[in-house]
């Protein structure tokens, strides 16, 4: 069934020991002849290996080292020079793989990519739903490259290198600057649809007065608690925590920054005819439409409600 049974038969000892005896030894072809050992094979005394390991019924030989001090790309980078000299020579029926840790590392980093090209989709057909308009949604998206910029700047200051932790640290950072981003342009749309503000600089400098404490509370909850992973990067058990903190706080200092400088400026120039489609009185969001049908079912359940 489900199981596998080694069965191993050999010789006595004895018999082992006796070459002439060996070669001499009768197996059964294909075709049902008898044919002695040293007709189809060389037996003689040699060093082999003790253990002989197979995968995917092809035997193998593994040729095993660590890596300290230089990032595990670098290193089979200059592995993969080396074996080229050697791949050249090699007979038929002979290969060489580099797997291990850096196999794992890359189908992991093509898994993170696709995930993170998904991850992109969701979120701009969310902000699509929400504000209604693609403008919109793409401005809100351009805060993501902001929050990278510190991320890679924390990354060469520390000497750091792009791994898997890495790569799940800069989604997070990316939905934490998207969620920022958020604030500050639903913010500009209120002030337009409920408050009769004109798409005005002056609009856009309340809006931002008004929005920089949140922002800057929301940066402060995700990256205080982060600050001890950064600032203790040796110790054990944070190799794979202090990747994934030191880019949320690097892309959260960048982020908070250049949001309160470019956020303003891209809606300026980009977004004046998309608020002002959004926020005409005539224009439903999705937050609209579900308060609206509240109000309805409210009033449907009124028992002093007159129908007319």
């Amino acid at each position: 069934g489900q199981y596998s049974y080694p069965i191993v038969l050999r010789l006595e000892q004895k018999d082992r020991k006796d070459l002439p005896a060996l070669r001499n030894l009768l197996i059964k072809s294909g075709d049902g002849r008898m044919l002695r050992l040293s007709d189809v094979a060389d037996v003689r005394l040699s060093r082999t290996p003790n253990n002989i390991n197979r995968e995917n019924v092809l035997r193998r030989i593994v040729v095993k080292h660590n890596v300290q001090g230089r990032s595990l790309g670098e290193v089979v980078a200059d592995v993969d020079r080396a074996l080229d000299k050697v791949r050249g020579k090699l007979k038929p029926g002979y290969a060489i793989r580099i797997s291990g840790q850096f196999e794992a590392q890359e189908k992991a980093a093509r898994l993170v990519s696709i995930l993170s090209l998904l991850s992109l989709a969701v979120m701009f057909a969310l902000i699509y739903l929400h504000f209604g308009s693609a403008n919109l949604a793409v401005q809100t998206l351009l805060n993501i490259p902001m929050a990278f910029v510190g991320a890679v700047v924390f990354i060469l200051i520390t000497g750091q290198s792009i791994s898997i932790a890495t790569l799940v640290g800069l989604i997070s950072l990316g939905g934490i600057a998207a969620r920022n981003k958020i604030l500050l342009v639903d913010h500009y749309l209120h002030l337009m649809r409920e408050e009769g503000e004109k798409f005005s600089k002056e609009m856009i400098v309340r809006a931002g007065r008004e929005r920089i404490v949140p922002v800057l509370m929301t940066a402060l909850t995700s990256g205080i608690a982060l600050v001890p992973l950064v600032l203790a990067p040796g110790q054990p058990g944070r190799e794979l925590l202090y990747p994934v903190a030191s880019v949320i706080v690097g892309g959260l200092i960048s982020t908070t920054l250049l949001d309160v400088l470019l956020t303003p400026g891209l809606f300026w120039t980009f977004g004046r005819s998309a608020a002002e489609r959004v926020a005409a009185p005539g224009h439903a969001t999705e937050s609209d439409v579900e308060r609206i049908s509240m109000e309805l079912e409210a009033e449907s359940n009124d028992p002093d409600r007159i129908p007319g």
